[in-house]
């Protein structure tokens, strides 16, 4: 689309933006948004913004898909709505995949992430459900919320900014996973962060010494 604003609209349920090809912003500075209108991405399915900020604000359902987002620009996944994924998730460019408000749910197969470096940027809602990094997420934001789930790092989680409020959730960190707090922050849980090897997961900060015997800090 090459315009901003509510360039389309859900005026009577039930309804839905069924996506197996490019949905591509390609004009326009603002958000291009979807208020109300499910949107349903399929693996092939590509979101892509190429300028401005393309808003999945009508939820949805969706099983898979690739999450593209040029410099300066952006995809927001939720828009304040509520999304389900279930499947796995990638993307590309040096912008940012957005989650800053509503919830991202997981379905029955959980979801995993593979974005590259620094392309997933959890900035505040909710996550819920079970989740699995195996590529690059940020978190940086003010406060985020990981509510009745279970997040797997196996990979990089780096936590720039913000507090992670627990809600009956778990971060369990693989033997591969490296938890790189760049700040400092806040954890607020009664639930478990866990390491699931005493010898490799870590959890740490720059600058700070390795843990001995942490083969993913060498």
């Amino acid at each position: 689309m090459q315009t901003d604003g509510d360039f389309l609209y859900n005026a009577a349920n039930t309804s839905a933006f069924n996506n197996a090809g490019t949905i591509d912003k390609t004009a326009g500075t603002g958000s291009s948004n979807l208020p109300g209108l499910p949107f349903d991405n399929v693996p092939g399915g590509i979101a892509r913004a190429e300028t401005g900020t393309l808003n999945l604000s009508g939820g949805g359902t969706s099983t898979g898909g690739t999450y593209v987002a040029a410099s300066g620009a952006a995809v927001n996944i939720t828009g304040g709505s509520t999304a389900t994924w279930d499947g796995t998730f990638t993307g590309a460019g040096s912008g940012a995949i957005i989650l800053n408000s509503g919830a991202l749910q997981s379905g029955a197969d959980g979801v995993v992430f593979n974005f590259p470096t620094g392309l997933f940027q959890w900035q505040g809602g909710t996550l819920s459900g079970t989740f699995t990094n195996t590529g690059d997420l940020v978190l940086n934001g003010g406060t985020m919320f990981l509510t009745g789930a279970t997040l797997t790092n196996n990979a990089t989680i780096e936590q720039v900014g913000g507090q992670v409020q627990f809600r009956a959730a778990t971060i369990n960190n693989a033997v591969t996973g490296i938890y790189n707090v760049r700040r400092t922050v806040t954890s607020s849980t009664t639930s478990p962060i866990r390491v699931s090897s005493p010898t490799m997961g870590c959890l740490r900060r720059p600058r700070a010494p390795a843990r001995p015997g942490c083969r993913a800090c060498r």
